[in-house]
C-alpha cells in the first residue's frame, strides 16, 4: 500500500449512554481494519489512528480532528477511514464548512466500510457551473 491512510474514530450522541467511550471506539475500530485489510490488504498503522476521546462541540475543543485536518492539509494523504461521515463533524455549519473544505481541496477521500465520499466531485461540479455561467 503505497498511499496513506489514516482512521479517525469518534463516539457519537446516537451511540448509546451505556457503552463507553473506550468500548465504541475499539469496536468501530475493529470493523475499520477488517475493511482495510479486505481492502487494502494490510491494517492501517497505529500512528495512523486517530482517536477523539473528548466530547467537544467545536473543532477547537477536538484535539484529534484538528491534528488529522492540519495532517491531511500538509502531507499526501489518499484516504480517511471512518464509521461513517458524521463522525467527522459536530458542532456548528461553520465547523462543517472548515471538515469539508479540508477533504476537498486536498484531494483527500471519505472512506466508511460501506461508501467512499469524493469531495473532489463537488469541487468540479462547482467549476462547470461558473464555466456555464
Amino acid at each position: 500500500m503505497n498511499d496513506k491512510y489514516l482512521i479517525y474514530l469518534r463516539k457519537s450522541r446516537s451511540d448509546g449512554e451505556h457503552e463507553t467511550v473506550e468500548d465504541v471506539l475499539a469496536k468501530h475500530e475493529i470493523i475499520i481494519q477488517e475493511f482495510a485489510v479486505k481492502t487494502f490488504g494490510s491494517p492501517i498503522p497505529e500512528n495512523c489512528i486517530y482517536r477523539e476521546v473528548v466530547s467537544g462541540e467545536t473543532i477547537q475543543d477536538r484535539p484529534a480532528i484538528k491534528t488529522m485536518l492540519d495532517i491531511i492539509q500538509n502531507e499526501p494523504i489518499k484516504g480517511v477511514l471512518t464509521i461513517e461521515p458524521q463522525r467527522l463533524s459536530r458542532g456548528d455549519l461553520s465547523d462543517c464548512g472548515t471538515i469539508i473544505r479540508a477533504f476537498r481541496y486536498t484531494d483527500t477521500l471519505i472512506i466508511t466500510p460501506t461508501k467512499n465520499y469524493d469531495l473532489e466531485v463537488y469541487k468540479l461540479s462547482e467549476m462547470n457551473q461558473k464555466q456555464i455561467a
